[in-house]
């Protein structure tokens, strides 16, 4: 006799257990191919900022900007190309355009005084306070409300900042000259 049941204990509407998804509705495999981007792209910015630590043994600061500027624009341009947005680049607001540039520029210019003299842990965890800090300035400068809860992260982030620095006093003149500067543009 002919039978068109299914083996035991298989349900043709359960879904299949090599397809499963987590929360978000990715399944496994592209987590999977998603974190090994990830892995990739944060050895190719090590990579980088181990470049970055020798040029400047080599070059001035600003020398060193202007190299990591101009090496990123044929991949700026190309993304552009792709996208098809060549009218986007025309600033609407030229004044607080050059006054943002101005700003890059010296946080770029900082950030890579602060590399080549500090270590590159202690360099990128004044640098990347910068949250902490745009959170405070959007209080002060824009009149934005900030919250007691955010003060109180503010302080707690700038204090577990303080403690990756543990600072002895002998770096603290360069950190005061190099990160700080980098991280104030930045925000």
């Amino acid at each position: 006799a002919h039978s068109t049941s299914t083996s035991v204990g298989h349900d043709a509407s359960a879904p299949d257990v090599g397809a499963s998804k987590d929360n978000h509705g990715k399944s496994h495999k592209a987590q999977r191919q998603e974190g090994t981007r990830n892995h990739e792209l944060d050895r190719c910015r090590r990579a980088a900022d181990a470049g970055l630590k020798h040029l400047t043994g080599a070059y001035p600061p600003l020398q060193v900007a202007c190299i990591r500027g101009l090496a990123s624009i044929p991949f700026f341009l190309a993304g552009i190309a792709i996208a098809g947005q060549w009218r986007g680049l025309v600033p609407v607001r030229w004044i607080e355009h050059v006054i943002r540039g101005g700003l890059a520029i010296l946080m770029l210019w900082t950030f890579i005084y602060a590399v080549s003299e500090l270590p590159l842990g202690t360099a990128y965890g004044i640098v990347l306070c910068a949250p902490l800090l745009i959170t405070g300035l959007s209080a002060i400068v824009l009149r934005e409300y900030v919250g007691p809860h955010r003060w109180l992260a503010i302080a707690c982030g700038l204090a577990g900042v303080f403690v990756i620095l543990d600072p002895s006093g002998s770096d603290m003149v360069t950190i005061a000259a190099g990160s700080s500067p980098s991280s104030c543009s930045f925000s």
